[in-house]
């Protein structure tokens, strides 16, 4: 109802618009418990007074800058748009620009967990192939059990021989109408 009416005339709306925004953003599923306050439990009363203390500061104008600056946040890893629109060339004939191959990730018309799965393997941000060879004792997890070669999010969808991959292809052709076309590979 608050969200609504841009949480107006709402205690302290700013703070939970950003709140709501950050739950949003996140994939995992969030829960809240009420408490009782001032029930003379420990960890309750250390949150309420930290929380005054917090109230008597002023509030950060960025959420994110401050967020930044208490903590060193490591530069984003590359990303494989190019792999994308070198695709969508070599296979449509077509050159997206870059604001178009990110444009699916906030398309609403998809599922929240379509869109995070373009999200994330634009961004190589599954627990695959090199991302193992920095975990002593564990670098074999990153090499495909089938192929012997690394993984990666293009090796996974596009050229493993794995029967899961290939069916999931042709399911998806059969759907979509592309009896004609052959399995997308930007290796072929």
């Amino acid at each position: 109802m608050w969200e609504k009416r841009d949480w107006i005339n709402f205690k302290n709306g700013d703070i939970f618009k950003c709140i709501t925004a950050w739950m949003r953003w996140r994939s995992g599923k969030t829960t809240m418990q009420w408490v009782k306050g001032h029930s003379g439990t420990k960890v309750n009363e250390e949150t309420d007074r930290l929380a005054s203390e917090g109230a008597r500061e002023p509030a950060p104008k960025d959420f994110y800058r401050t967020l930044s600056e208490k903590r060193k946040i490591p530069p984003r890893q590359g990303t494989d748009v190019g792999i994308v629109q070198a695709y969508a060339q070599a296979t449509f004939g077509l050159s997206p620009t870059t604001e178009e191959v990110w444009a699916p990730t906030r398309h609403g018309d998809l599922t929240r967990k379509t869109r995070d799965f373009l999200w994330g393997s634009t961004w190589n941000t599954y627990k695959i192939g090199a991302y193992w060879n920095l975990i002593e004792g564990f670098e074999q997890r990153g090499v495909c059990p089938l192929c012997d070669e690394q993984e990666d999010m293009d090796h996974i969808l596009t050229s493993c021989t794995a029967r899961p991959r290939t069916l999931a292809w042709e399911l998806a052709r059969i759907a979509c109408g592309w009896i004609e076309a052959t399995t997308p590979s930007h290796r072929d």
